[in-house]
């Protein structure tokens, strides 16, 4: 449609690597139901994967896309289709994930259960992907179902 050429190959490899360091960020909570940053860990997860990824003599062009893709909010912006693109894709997931963690929150509380509770069965985005396709009531009726809970609106 507009006539540019994609690398999908980088693409794809910085999709696949941008947040792979992510996990040596975190530890788990002292309760275990979550994870905290590591305390005076001060090497965020795009500093410690531009780093391997050029020890790993990976391709500049994936490392660039990788290092951009916090865009403007980053230290380096994109400047390639490729690393604005995976920008905005991360950026969409993001808040797409936002929004299901709302939804499952408003699940929780619309049944009286905590939102944990539905983390242990479903992921939020599933939680999201259900609403999507069978709509509100229908989630709603399935967690009441679920968790044998009476629905509390049901005389109203």
């Amino acid at each position: 449609v507009y006539d540019i050429n994609i690398n999908r190959d980088v693409l794809i490899a910085g999709g696949l690597l941008h947040d792979i360091m992510k996990p040596f960020n975190y530890i788990e909570d002292s309760e275990g139901e979550g994870y905290d940053h590591i305390p005076k860990f001060h090497l965020e997860h795009l500093t410690l994967v531009v780093a391997e990824l050029y020890k790993r003599d990976f391709p500049i062009e994936v490392i660039k896309v990788v290092a951009s893709h916090h865009g403007e909010y980053g230290s380096m912006k994109p400047d390639t289709i490729e690393g604005w693109i995976l920008h905005y894709a991360d950026t969409i997931d993001a808040f797409l994930n936002d929004i299901a963690i709302k939804i499952c929150q408003a699940r929780a509380k619309d049944i009286g259960i905590d939102e944990g509770e539905i983390y242990n069965l479903f992921t939020p985005l599933k939680i999201f992907e259900i609403r999507g396709k069978e709509g509100r009531d229908k989630l709603k009726e399935r967690l009441n179902e679920i968790f044998n809970v009476e629905d509390k609106n049901e005389d109203k």
